[in-house]
């Protein structure tokens, strides 16, 4: 009988190592094995397990990066009873429907926030992050990036100069012996460089206001950038009425752009898809969080006076009356922050003609 004992304990010794490796094998599968990461939502339904980004003690990291509205910014929030510890808030279009598809989903996330796009992207490719909310569609097979479909919006590249200073702009060639400036943070040099034409040459500038100090001061004949992102700036600094703004150049297209390093991916691409589909496809509401975070901007700056008035700024036929005219519209920025915000975005849907013709999601 004794001999048997011995016998049972050493067999559960032996099987026991064997089903505790087991277990775990299955867990991991569940956070880094696409495949299990299927079958477990399969068995578990709507509920997120705690070990899968989403779930409790496991919320989404999306990263988000400064100076780039309406695509994205972030702000600083005190912690409460905080003298000078911050939290951070991601703000732009990609934020918003992320956190709108996330919200439905009952999926808890984080924001994170990154200096430069750049920064957002390596911080996704070593892991550190699962979410890039504005991202290009890339074919680079080694990349550990994946695009969900489709594009929420188009981000058209157009040529920003002073009134008057260039003829219409409808393609790159009529820009050759020209000088150029492009924005380094928007990080679209890469996307049409291959594709500029001998003798259209860009020098790089870092910062919105730097870009239009150039124009402004004339240092400099036009902006490459992004059309929604100069209307942004364009207002945030007062100077829409002095500027001209081409056709479209170029028009890629913004998707959100998960990590395939862990589970996060499979596990919600689905649902994400779907839901990116349906929302797309609704043009209003497009619009409509288009104009709200263009207003959200321009309200951010709105006591800041025109960039005309500070940059040192001469028209050659400027005139007495035409300061006066801008002091006017200066005025008027005064007395429409005291209006709800809602009925700002209403009457900015209203009156763009920014997105007639342009905006566009697959």
């Amino acid at each position: 009988m004794r001999k048997i004992s011995i016998f049972l304990v050493l067999f559960l010794l032996c099987i026991l190592p064997i089903k505790v490796f087991s277990q775990e094998k299955t867990l991991t599968g569940i956070y880094n094995d696409e495949e299990q990461v299927h079958i477990n939502r399969k068995k578990l339904g709507n509920s997120v397990p705690t070990q899968i980004c989403g779930g409790k003690g496991r919320p989404i990291r999306i990263a988000g990066f400064t100076n780039y509205p309406p695509f994205g910014w972030v702000e600083q929030f005190l912690y409460g009873n905080s003298g000078k510890e911050t939290y951070p808030i991601n703000y732009g279009i990609g934020v918003e429907i992320f956190k709108k598809i996330a919200d439905e989903k009952n999926l808890d996330y984080t924001d994170v926030a990154f200096p430069t796009y750049q920064d957002a992207k390596n911080a996704l490719e070593m892991g550190k992050v699962d979410v890039l909310v504005a991202t290009y569609y890339e074919s680079n097979p080694y990349s550990v990036m994946e695009v969900f479909y489709p594009a929420y919006i188009s981000n058209p590249f157009v040529v920003v100069s002073l009134k008057g200073k260039l003829p219409p702009v409808k393609d790159l060639k009529e820009l050759v012996g020209k000088k150029g400036i492009i924005r380094w943070e928007e990080n679209i040099l890469p996307l049409i460089q291959p594709t500029l034409p001998e003798g259209v040459h860009l020098e790089t500038v870092s910062g919105a206001r730097n870009a239009f100090k150039k124009i402004v001061n004339k240092e400099a004949d036009y902006l490459l950038t992004s059309r929604y992102a100069a209307e942004a700036e364009m207002r945030r600094f007062k100077v829409t009425d002095f500027m001209d703004i081409s056709d479209v150049i170029r028009n890629p297209s913004f998707f959100l752009g998960f990590t395939t390093n862990n589970g996060c991916a499979a596990y919600h691409k689905e649902y994400f898809e779907k839901r990116l589909k349906e929302l797309t496809a609704d043009k209003d509401y497009i619009r409509s969080l288009l104009s709200k975070q263009i207003v959200y901007w321009e309200q951010k700056f709105r006591k800041e006076p025109s960039i005309m008035l500070t940059e040192g700024f001469e028209m050659e036929d400027e005139t007495e009356q035409e300061i006066k005219i801008d002091e006017q519209e200066l005025e008027k920025m005064r007395k429409i922050k005291e209006l709800d915000p809602e009925i700002l975005i209403q009457n900015e849907i209203e009156k763009m003609n920014l997105t007639s013709g342009l905006l566009s999601v697959n």
